[in-house]
């Protein structure tokens, strides 16, 4: 059994697996529906190569190259799709060529496929291709459009942080550092050019439909710092898991086929499986303290808030209290403003009983009981976003929800936070934008 298949045939069904949770869960979405094309095509390429490492025969080997080329062939071709449909551009030309340009490259696949890859050469990690006189124009090709996705995306960052929308930033982020990673993957064309170097494209893949995902599905973004906290403990992890058995494997592979035979490779799977049931363990340990060192600031503010509530028993004096918290956490988080605001029975309203910081807010701002935020906060009952507010209204009432977005910015909140007691909210906390244009 040739263990180098091994990572590239666990990636094709990771990928696999995120293309299908994405057109699941957002099918009706296009850039959703390109994404999960994205990593079907990885899967297909993954899948295909992995085969042609375990192969016995260079003929067998040379199909199932020529098989996954179908895969790297449109990986590019949809992720350039992918950045188009998510940043809402008008490429149809562009896009219509490049479509184009794949299916003339998949007749000349099938009626001439030495022009695509004219062989195979035994590496020490098992068959590899060997481009044929046309297949330098697909390398260039994948470079080229992920430099040119990773250039619109940086464009479309800038443009929303100069327009304070900070959450839509954080996304763009997201997207732009996975093409960042994505490009490493061109590793794997100088192999199909004669060069002697292992092709761990499969890992920039991986990450790249990951990240890809995360930033697609999720609606709330972790911070891109603890998400490459958290990518790294988890590739220390990852590599542990695989190098140990891995490197036995190598090592007293001689040794293993005297005492065991043919079956040799039984004993460094158990070595893995063994290792495995650690790791969760592990990456958890790691990943807390990782967390703890990079976090510190949050981690002291996080506590600071704990304190608060515990101060709040003993204080009796309501409007006392409004102040502690108000100014409290304007001062720990580091926001520009804090208000809150309480039910008033009498005016059937939430009226502003505490402001600390440059909020905007007048001091007879009040939101009645069938506010556009009063209503999402009833029904959402926990912290909202004011993006995530935005985006709801805009896909539930279009015809008006451009007046509720005018009037949230006009407010300058970032952050509403209800307070419930069962079923009936009290009133609710508004923070504005982070001193340091940092998401929440």
């Amino acid at each position: 059994m040739n263990l180098y298949a091994l990572p590239p045939a666990i990636s094709s069904f990771l990928t696999l697996l995120l293309g299908t949770l994405i057109f699941i869960k957002k099918r009706d979405s296009k850039p959703a529906v390109l994404l999960s094309l994205f990593c079907f095509s990885v899967t297909i390429w993954l899948a295909a190569f992995a085969g042609m490492y375990i192969s016995v025969e260079n003929t067998v080997a040379l199909q199932r190259a020529r098989f996954g080329f179908v895969g790297v062939l449109f990986i590019p071709v949809f992720a350039y799709h992918f950045i188009v449909a998510y940043l809402n551009l008008k490429r149809r030309t562009v896009i219509s060529v490049l479509y184009t340009l794949n299916v003339i490259a998949i007749l000349i696949l099938i009626t001439k496929p030495e022009l695509i890859y004219r062989g195979v050469k035994e590496f020490y990690w098992g068959y590899y291709p060997i481009a044929g006189s046309l297949y330098f124009l697909f390398a260039i090709l994948f470079i080229v459009l992920l430099t040119r996705s990773a250039w619109l995306l940086r464009r479309a960052y800038i443009k929303a942080e100069k327009e304070h929308g900070f959450i839509k930033a954080a996304r763009l982020k997201y997207l732009l550092f996975s093409f960042f990673i994505g490009i490493f993957g061109g590793i794997d064309y100088m192999g199909k050019f004669g060069v002697e170097i292992y092709p761990f494209g499969y890992i920039t893949a991986v990450l790249l439909a990951m990240l890809l995902t995360y930033s697609i599905v999720k609606y709330r973004l972790m911070d891109i710092s603890l998400v490459l906290t958290r990518g790294m403990v988890f590739s220390v992890v990852y590599v542990f898991i695989l190098g140990i058995p891995f490197g036995f494997a190598l090592m007293a592979e001689d040794v293993l086929i005297d005492v065991l035979g043919r079956k040799w490779w039984f004993f460094p799977m158990f070595i893995a499986v063994v290792i495995a049931s650690l790791g969760p363990a592990v990456y958890s340990k790691l990943k807390e303290k990782a967390e703890w060192t990079l976090f510190k600031k949050q981690k002291k503010y996080q506590q600071t808030l704990v304190d608060i509530g515990n101060q709040m028993v003993f204080t009796k004096d309501t409007d006392k209290l409004l102040s502690l918290i108000t100014k409290t956490v304007s001062e720990s988080v580091g926001v520009g403003f804090t208000s809150i605001f309480l039910w008033d029975k009498e005016k059937k309203s939430y009226i502003l009983r505490k402001k600390y910081g440059r909020g905007v807010l007048k001091k007879d701002t009040e939101f009645g009981s069938r506010n556009a935020v009063v209503s999402y906060l009833h029904e959402m009952k926990e912290p909202v976003l004011k993006e995530e507010m935005v985006n709801y209204y805009k896909s539930s009432r279009p015809d008006s929800y451009k007046e509720i977005e005018r009037r949230l910015e006009e407010m300058n909140v970032e952050l509403f936070i209800p307070f419930f007691v069962k079923e009936r909210m009290l009133g609710f906390m508004l923070l504005g934008e982070k001193n340091n244009n940092q998401i929440y």
